[in-house]
């Protein structure tokens, strides 16, 4: 029982140090930068939809898909600006086929992004901390052979989310992950820079939650946009036609063909600066388009206002040399009535421009993330159709091999006939020669002399051709090798080998037999040796 007390008491002491130390964090760094949930429609993360890179905004949290397999990709924000700062932020990566898929929060980034500290988590529940400089990673945990990553027992593996925690003070860097202390190092990079998210290649993760605060309050930035473009050049003209009247006030009847020439002079400047405010409407509005105005545009801006300012100081002040003139004075004041109105009605058709500019910018961009969609659907039908080809490309090919696999078997079963057929024909030659002898025993059983059969019929048949030379009594059996129109030595290992020569043509034939059956046991050793194309004769004996 005590055990367990004493447990409970360190447990309890451990919680309570921890949320002190959350509360001190908290305290410490109360100024808020960033405090992104995605629940609203205006944040600071932008949606993409290209061919390597998808991240949108769904069910409240940023969804990132990215679909290149062999780099990374980094998305640094331009609110982030911070010198100490606390960061927090949820992540979880989902499901990849690329063992390399991590997800990875950004700090003390410079603006082209050629240095900065990286603290990334992959999927299989591993971690690592690097620095970026001039394009070459140093890291920080494990070693070259793992790329730096280091496996703890905190970090929650695929599609678990994990707490991400980075406090960066000017001496020290802590690195928290689900409450649990991870470490805790020295950065040589600038204090002072921007935070991010870095996506690893082939991964798709979520971020629920993107948190940073700082212990200074930022500089208000000031928000340039149309209606303050347009309110500050209404006031600027109202300041300018004020100026005038009070120095109008002030004109002398001796110096009015003066005033006449300074006021020329001052409306042809009037003129240049309205032609010069006129570019710099034109680069606000581009600038506006293209949602990258930064703080050094604003100072700038500032100045160039400021600028303006004084120009018009020093004309008023050369105005109010001259003297009152009430007849100049109406002159005047109908005359910048005229400009006014003529100002105004310039001032509308420029907002109704700009207006319209904007709402076509609008249509541009939803039929633009209209196409994207096209294409991207598009792509992965493709990319079916190229699986399909594939298939049908293997399954012809195993076609075509089954093909060429059965011609070899039909050219093997071709020749097995052709032998099969040759080894018939010789067959039957044998059976011929059987039927023959015995048709000869039949007559010498049955007491028939074969020498004193006359044959008078015609001939109808090669058999009875063959049984006529049987008949003869004077005669013997052999076995007739080839017969050849040169003489040929194929034969001379053999013995009791006779050559006949006749009408030019060599007959070759071996040994001498009174029975049949001593001729047909001579032919199938002959065979076997590999004599082809032999068969059993009979020769007359006289």
């Amino acid at each position: 029982m005590r055990k367990i007390l004493h447990f409970l008491l360190i447990l309890l002491l451990l919680t309570t140090n921890n949320l002190l130390g959350q509360n001190t964090v908290e305290n410490k760094f109360k100024y808020k930068v960033i405090n992104e949930d995605f629940s609203s429609k205006e944040h600071d993360f932008p949606i993409v939809r290209e061919n390597e890179n998808y991240f949108i905004i769904d069910e409240n949290e940023y969804l990132i898909i990215r679909e290149n397999n062999n780099s990374e990709y980094a998305i640094i924000l331009d609110e982030s600006l911070t010198e100490n700062s606390y960061l927090k932020t949820s992540l979880r990566l989902g499901p990849s086929k690329n063992n390399n898929s991590s997800i990875g929060i950004i700090s003390r980034a410079n603006n082209n992004f050629s240095q900065a500290l990286v603290v990334e988590i992959n999927k299989e529940g591993r971690y690592r901390i690097k620095q970026l400089n001039n394009s070459n990673y140093i890291y920080f945990t494990g070693n070259k052979k793992k790329h730096g990553w280091v496996r703890n027992k905190a970090i929650n593996k695929e599609d678990e989310y994990n707490t991400l925690e980075i406090i960066d003070r000017k001496d020290k860097i802590i690195i928290k992950i689900n409450n649990h202390f991870i470490c805790e190092f020295k950065s040589d990079l600038t204090q002072k820079g921007y935070s991010g998210v870095l996506i690893g290649p082939d991964t798709k993760a979520r971020i629920k939650y993107f948190n940073l605060n700082s212990d200074k309050e930022r500089d208000p930035k000031i928000e340039i946009t149309q209606e303050n473009l347009k309110e500050s050049k209404i006031a600027e003209q109202e300041e300018i036609i004020k100026n005038i009247k009070s120095e109008n006030s002030k004109i002398d009847n001796n110096t009015v063909n003066d005033l006449k020439t300074k006021l020329e002079a001052a409306q042809n400047q009037l003129k240049t600066k309205e032609e010069e405010q006129k570019k710099i409407i034109l680069s606000l509005k581009e600038d506006l388009d293209k949602n990258n105005i930064s703080y050094q545009q604003i100072d700038e801006l500032n100045k160039q206002i400021k600028e303006k300012d004084q120009e018009i100081l020093s004309l008023n002040t050369r105005l109010a040399e001259s003297k009152h003139n009430d007849q100049l004075e109406k002159e005047i004041n109908s005359k910048n009535l005229k400009k006014i109105s003529s100002l105004e009605e310039t001032l509308r058709n420029k907002n109704l421009e700009i207006t319209k500019t904007t709402n076509n910018y609008k249509k541009t961009i939803k039929q633009t993330e209209k196409e994207s969609e096209k294409i991207i659907e598009l792509k992965r039908e493709i990319k079916k159709e190229k699986l399909k080809n594939e298939t049908n490309i293997k399954e012809l090919t195993k076609l075509k091999t089954d093909h060429n696999n059965i011609k070899l078997e039909n050219s093997k079963f071709s020749s097995l006939i052709n032998q099969l057929n040759s080894e018939i024909t010789e067959q039957k030659e044998v059976n011929n020669y059987l039927k023959e002898i015995f048709v000869y025993k039949d007559f010498k059983l049955n007491g028939v002399n074969p020498s004193k059969i006359k044959i008078t019929r015609v001939k109808e048949t090669t058999n009875k051709e063959i049984i006529k030379q049987i008949i003869n009594i004077d005669s013997i059996y052999t076995i007739q090798m080839g017969v050849f129109m040169n003489n040929n030595n194929r034969f001379n290992d053999l013995e009791n080998i006779n050559i006949i020569i006749k009408n030019q043509t060599y007959k070759y034939f071996y040994g001498s037999f009174d029975e049949l059956n001593d001729a047909s046991e001579a032919l199938q050793e002959l065979r076997k040796k590999g004599y082809k194309n032999i068969l059993i004769t009979k020769q007359s004996n006289k």
